[in-house]
């Protein structure tokens, strides 16, 4: 890309730096300008405008050698940076779009076709995270579209994996705890379970014990309540597991409690669950980002599971 001149300091702390991005995409609708950032942006953070165009060859305007005058188009390309190869992400408009904007393909962020309203009712997901949201990240911890309080390596699996952990209007705990379920459900299909480096498979299997996933439906956010993990009450307050030291004796001292007295786990559940609450413990606003850019995908599957796939793929002839 060009490189954006500095402003004069003595003047003003604001720029107006301009980045070309040029893309071709088989769109049936016309040239659309998206402006990505705002127009008053901090020193050294340039503006971001994307032009798709609607059925324009390769080889159409002046830059790439065709016979269409595009002056303004040529300056731009000529001062910045000129892509020889580009390849679309969908076949169809909206689809396009939807990857270009997302980086994600357009069947993991809900787009399967061009988007007609009478019929389908369909558009780009809230829960998406678009190209306009990386660049506007959240300033302390440099993490777009991050508005939690909490700092832990949970709460970084939480975010890569978009866990629902903020119950939705009229909606109790149990019925959050169906989400998350639904939620991990999805992402163990796709081989997608993320995990920061602080939070290993026992903590994963320690989270799922305490939303009652396998686990006798027993969650442990009935009373403490996400997310903070405890709850303040006139007649009862529930202290939040969040940022406390744990041990092993500690934890088995507050399940033979009275107000756990209906729990009874064994040995390695308690250690499976000990360890998710060894990641409740917040850290520096520095070292958040790492915890997701260092995150490794967890094999979610057992050997059991994976016989039983070689089974059926056995039985059913694929790849024969």
């Amino acid at each position: 890309m060009s490189e954006v001149q500095e402003p004069d300091t003595a003047q003003s702390s604001v720029h107006y730096g301009f980045v070309p991005v040029f893309a071709t995409c088989c769109l049936w609708w016309g040239l659309v300008g998206v402006a990505l950032i705002s127009k008053e942006v901090h020193a050294g953070r340039p503006n971001v405008v994307l032009l798709l165009s609607d059925d324009l060859g390769w080889k159409d305007i002046g830059c790439y050698g065709g016979p269409v005058r595009t002056p303004p188009l040529d300056r731009l390309a000529r001062e910045g940076t000129r892509f020889t190869d580009f390849y679309s992400g969908a076949a169809v408009c909206s689809s396009s779009r939807a990857v270009l904007l997302t980086g994600r393909t357009n069947l993991r962020c809900s787009i399967y076709s061009w988007i007609n309203d009478q019929d389908q009712h369909c558009h780009l997901p809230t829960s998406e995270v678009t190209l306009a949201e990386v660049l506007r990240a959240q300033p302390t911890t440099h993490v777009h579209r991050f508005e939690s309080r909490y700092r832990s390596p949970f709460d970084a699996f939480v975010y890569m994996n978009r866990i629902p952990i903020e119950p939705e209007a009229l909606e109790d705990q149990r019925s959050l705890a169906s989400r998350i379920e639904s939620r991990l459900a999805n992402q163990k299909g796709r081989v997608q379970i993320k995990l920061p480096r602080v939070m290993n498979r026992e903590a994963y299997e320690g989270f799922k014990l305490a939303a009652g996933i396998d686990f006798d439906n027993t969650s442990c956010f009935t009373c403490h309540h996400l997310p903070a993990f405890g709850r303040e009450h006139r007649d009862l307050s529930v202290p939040t597991l969040r940022n406390r030291t744990y041990t092993r004796k500690q934890l088995h001292n507050s399940l033979d409690s009275e107000a756990h007295n209906e729990i009874s786990i064994d040995e390695p559940t308690a250690d499976r669950l000990l360890a998710f609450l060894l990641t409740l413990s917040d850290v520096a606003d520095a070292d958040f980002r790492p915890l997701i850019l260092n995150a490794t995908v967890l094999d979610t599957y057992t050997v059991d599971e994976v016989f039983d796939l070689l089974a059926y793929l056995q039985f059913s002839g694929v790849g024969q």
